[in-house]
């Protein structure tokens, strides 16, 4: 399955302390056009959430990023926002050099893709089915449940889709460990779309990005 680098980095200038709330929003936004500017998406972590994985302050980030040259555009904007700001700049890591190397994820969003006739995207899952899907890998997670932010512009898609997703972590230093994760998407998360409307879920394989897609699918993909 081909799979993408991805790099890591926490913003230490994006704290709240010292700046007005709409203020801090409108940085936060900076760097998320940034990051949609060079990758396809991203994942936004919480201050102090995930520290071991993604080490140091302020918002963390995850991206998946195809070239060295796309690493290089996007530690350069980077920097050239830090220096309007007046902050230090963030360390870009590649994350299967750093902390991540051992651990896989998967992230699952908590809305449809589906936009409701009220202008709402509707629950994914229903509270049972988080149920479901949660005890099918809970004796493997490394930790309890995560919820971070993200932001996707898939190829083809117009608008950029926002998400609130569910990270599900496992201590990975195998392929085999890797594989687990791939068929657990495919057999406890895609339901023939009964449900789950979503074209693919991401996997980060120890520091490299998968999108993992439906069985049935797979041959279209």
């Amino acid at each position: 399955m081909k799979s993408n680098s991805e790099y890591d980095f926490r913003f230490s200038g994006l704290i709240r302390n010292g700046h007005t709330e709409p203020a801090f929003k409108v940085r936060v936004r900076r760097v998320r056009d940034v990051l949609l500017g060079v990758a396809a998406g991203f994942t936004e972590i919480a201050p102090g959430a995930l520290t071991d994985l993604v080490p140091g302050e302020g918002l963390g980030y995850i991206a998946a990023l195809k070239s060295r040259e796309q690493a290089c555009s996007l530690q350069t904007n980077l920097r050239r926002l830090a220096r309007i700001w007046n902050v230090p700049p963030p360390a870009l890591i590649k994350a299967s050099d750093g902390p991540r190397s051992d651990f896989s994820f998967v992230l699952i969003p908590e809305l449809a893709n589906e936009v409701l006739p009220s202008g709402r995207r509707r629950n994914l899952f229903s509270p049972e089915r988080w149920a479901e899907i949660q005890g099918a890998i809970v004796p493997k997670l490394s930790r309890p449940v995560e919820f971070v932010y993200g932001e996707w512009a898939p190829s083809g898609v117009e608008r950029v889709i926002p998400d609130v997703l569910r990270m599900y972590v496992v201590r990975s230093r195998s392929e085999a460990e890797d594989v687990f994760l791939e068929r657990f998407v495919q057999t406890r998360v895609f339901d023939g779309g009964r449900s789950c409307d979503q074209r693919a879920i991401y996997l980060s394989a120890r520091g490299k990005a998968r999108l993992v897609m439906e069985a049935r699918r797979r041959g279209n993909a």
